[in-house]
């Protein structure tokens, strides 16, 4: 069974035009997700040149199946990290990933990015049977993130305990990905749709990249796809 996305049904119609030409850039990004077209907006304003190659349409792949959901810490908490390294590791992906949280707050702010994004609180709680929360509230702690626990909370069924962790957000991540497109959009950062990209060659000098509509010829490559489909690389491409 097919599932649509809630956001599809509350979003834009995007309008990049399809690849119909040869170009020259010096990155090529397949993908216009929020990962390829946030990594487009930073090397455009590190003076490269860019093209994104979506296969469909910008943002309506994994972006815009995605929860809206953003937080610091990962689905899976902080204990399985803390388990297979250690407590540094764990602040440093804190600490990145909420430096991407203030990035999409402040393109939010930057570009005025009506994508419904509303800052608010994340709630992790269990309903006692195993108690792994007293874990995940001491790795919290150690972490240095700021969090508050819970003993209660108005929720329907058993709650044993939990926490509050302050300032999280959400957000249509659709949206956002299509309004961001929008506003990097120019000379330098070319973004196409309906453009897939078939085969990846790569040459003493640059990366060829064929399409289902023209080529891309480009200095470095980056694939900014969920998971890699249907394509066909003539040569290992070192990334």
């Amino acid at each position: 069974m097919f599932t649509r996305s809630i956001w599809n049904a509350h979003s834009e119609k995007t309008n990049f035009k399809t690849l119909d030409q040869n170009i020259i850039v010096d990155v090529a990004i397949i993908g216009g997700g929020i990962t390829g077209i946030t990594t487009a907006m930073l090397l455009k304003k590190s003076g490269l040149r860019v093209a994104v190659l979506e296969a469909k349409e910008v943002g309506r792949g994994t972006s815009g199946h995605s929860t809206g959901n953003l937080y610091v810490i990962i689905d899976q908490l902080l204990s399985p990290i803390k388990e297979k390294y250690d407590i540094g590791t764990v602040q440093k992906v804190v600490k990145a990933r909420g430096e991407a949280f203030d990035l999409i707050a402040e393109n939010v702010r930057k570009y005025n990015i009506d994508c419904d994004y509303k800052p608010q609180s994340m709630f992790v709680y269990e309903d006692g049977e195993t108690d792994k929360i007293s874990k995940e509230l001491e790795i919290t702690k150690e972490a240095d993130l700021p969090f508050r626990e819970v003993r209660t909370l108005n929720l329907p069924g058993d709650f044993y305990r939990g926490m509050e962790i302050p300032n999280q957000a959400t957000f249509n991540p659709l949206l956002y990905v299509q309004g961001l497109a929008k506003n990097v959009e120019d000379i330098n950062c070319l973004i196409y749709e309906n453009t897939e990209v078939r085969e990846i060659h790569e040459e003493e000098t640059a990366v060829v990249l064929n399409t289902t509509s023209g080529n891309v010829v480009a200095k470095e490559v980056i694939h900014a796809t969920h998971t890699p489909k249907g394509i066909e690389v003539a040569y290992p491409i070192q990334f």
